[in-house]
């Protein structure tokens, strides 16, 4: 997985050391989040991710092509 990380304006931190990892930001259409990270893009569902911040939990993340 992708690990532990929080998001901070459009940057992608990591939740060990608070470094940033990566650059994030909404889709177009705002369903989806769009994650930078090594070279590599990552989606995710916005709401998804709202339930994980609500909750805790772990999110489904995937890997764009």
């Amino acid at each position: 997985g992708l690990g532990g990380f929080f998001f901070d304006e459009h940057a992608l931190q990591s939740m060990r050391d608070g470094r940033t990892i990566g650059t994030v930001g909404r889709s177009r259409s705002g369903r989806a989040v769009n994650m930078h990270l090594n070279g590599r893009l990552f989606t995710a569902a916005w709401a998804d991710l709202l339930r994980v911040v609500r909750n805790g939990g772990k999110a489904a993340v995937f890997e764009v092509a």
